[in-house]
């Protein structure tokens, strides 16, 4: 690549390009072993509580199917995803021990998260890799991190 080349593209992309490709980006899995989980919840999940969210009757039949599973998310969240569109999935968390019903951000290529951390990255570099390769995600394909604290999640940058 030129010198000419590199001065035409912006910052973030010259950088993208000079930094190797593991100190541009750390794997999901290492970034969810700095969001540390409390203990997992034992008990047995709660009945979805459709009252909790004014979406939550609409999606009546997913959530009852994803509720029984218990939780695979921060130790007591299940997360469930549906399609809701080409290139859209909703992503819904539900609460194990009270059934509380929150949505969350939508995605386009998923949304990696683990029962033993409070991290939720949704279009991970990992699966954006798996479904493009090397060429460049389209627009919409953005990698986000989201933090579970204080009964919700946040948008983070880790």
């Amino acid at each position: 690549m030129t010198w000419r080349r590199l001065l035409s593209l912006s910052f973030a992309g010259a950088l993208a390009l000079l930094l190797p490709a593991a100190a541009a980006a750390q794997s999901s899995d290492a970034l969810m072993a700095k969001y540390p989980a409390q203990a997992a919840y034992k008990g047995k999940p709660a009945a979805v509580n459709f009252a909790s969210h004014k979406d939550a009757r609409a999606f009546r039949t997913r959530l009852r199917e994803a509720a029984p599973k218990g939780p695979n998310f921060a130790g007591h969240m299940t997360v469930t995803l549906w399609g809701c569109g080409t290139s859209c999935q909703t992503v819904v968390l539900i609460d194990a021990r009270n059934g509380r019903v929150h949505f969350g951000p939508t995605a386009s290529a998923g949304a990696k998260h683990r029962l033993d951390s409070r991290l939720l990255v949704v279009n991970s570099p990992e699966d954006l890799k798996e479904q493009f390769g090397n060429d460049k995600p389209p627009e919409g394909y953005a990698t986000e991190y989201y933090l579970w604290e204080n009964g919700r999640l946040r948008k983070i940058k880790p």
